[in-house]
């Protein structure tokens, strides 16, 4: 198991949802802290890659989706497997 943590924070004058966590692969699974976020406030999310079977380059995308004005949000990392 590989992962990855990012720490978001709500940098806007309004509250931040984080309305949905969508990972490219069922290889990926996450977790996140809390969805609403007031201003200022901060959470983690974070993404684990189960990279049994999976040698080799791996690219792990996820989208995020928020009640932003650019709505979607790219999370990405990328796994060399030996």
């Amino acid at each position: 198991m590989v992962s990855a943590k990012y720490v978001i924070r709500n940098t806007g004058e309004h509250p931040l949802y984080l309305l949905s966590i969508v990972p490219d692969c069922s290889c990926t699974g996450h977790y996140v802290g809390k969805k609403l976020l007031p201003k200022g406030d901060t959470t983690a999310i974070t993404l684990n890659f189960d990279s049994r079977n999976k040698k080799g380059h791996n690219n792990v995308r996820t989208i995020i989706k928020a009640n932003t004005k650019e709505q979607l949000h790219k999370l990405q990392f990328i796994i060399s497997v030996k």
